[in-house]
């Protein structure tokens, strides 16, 4: 299966995502199910045996026994028809043989939430296919910049005066979603290709657009922020003193750091 994170290969027993060290959810909940039952039923085991009535004993323990394999088999089967159910492999479309030709048509007339829809429609995740690379990981990347254009528009109307309450996720997603965006980072499609490389510089330039208008800081601090190209999950001291920053320029508290 594949990481709903970063898009890497993960398996069905791996309880974290060996690329981005994010939580395998169906891992965590088959495990948590797994070790309930087998504590329940070990204590049922250890109860019985302490009334040295062997041939009951017997049995009960034969019938834990084989309800625990029969509990293992099913809760194998789950998992794997869940995971294949979140992935969209169940009545997954069939890709149709001009999606190549649609997909070039989507990019370079500028339509990137028809790219991404239709990427996510018909599952086109693959980094080890040349021929949807480039898609795949710009879906990937577009789904952090709609992320980020989502959080942003309500953190302006707070700014603007137009909302009285903020959700302190808001500008929490505001900060690590743009920061993102400025220094991408997706796990297995790493190696940035020449033709993303130019678009995403595009969006690299909203963030910097927007931060300068309205959050009151410098293209230098900006490009500052992401010039050691730490990865977004290691950057929470920086993008807490950056929120710092910016709450002292704004003069409002901002919640989430």
């Amino acid at each position: 299966m594949k990481c709903t994170f970063c898009g890497g290969e993960v398996g069905a027993d791996q309880l974290r995502c060996p690329y981005c060290n994010q939580e395998n959810l169906i891992a965590y909940q088959r495990q948590k199910e797994f070790d309930e039952e087998t504590a329940k039923n070990e204590a049922e085991a250890e109860k019985v045996i302490a009334s040295n009535k062997s041939d009951i004993v017997h049995k009960v323990l034969t019938r834990i026994l084989l309800g625990l394999c029969v509990l293992f088999v099913v809760v194998t089967i789950v998992s794997f028809m869940c995971s294949m159910y979140i992935e969209g492999e169940i009545f997954q479309p069939k890709l149709p043989s001009d999606y190549k030709e649609t997909l070039d048509g989507y990019y370079e007339t500028g339509d990137y939430d028809k790219l991404f829809l239709y990427v996510q429609k018909y599952d086109i995740y693959d980094y080890e296919n040349p021929k949807t690379y480039d898609y795949s990981q710009f879906a990937l990347y577009y789904y952090d910049v709609l992320e980020y254009r989502s959080c942003f528009y309500g953190v302006v109307e707070y700014l603007r005066g137009e909302i009285e309450d903020l959700s302190s996720y808001d500008w929490e997603y505001v900060f690590s979603y743009g920061y993102q965006v400025l220094l991408p980072n997706m796990g297995v499609y790493e190696e940035i290709s020449d033709r993303n490389a130019a678009a995403f510089e595009v969006f690299r330039e909203e963030i910097i657009l927007d931060w300068t208008v309205w959050f009151g800081v410098t293209r230098e601090e900006i490009e500052a922020l992401v010039a050691d190209g730490e990865a977004y999950y290691w950057a929470d001291d920086k993008l807490e003193a950056f929120a710092k920053v910016v709450e002292e320029r704004l003069g409002v508290e901002i919640d989430g750091y």
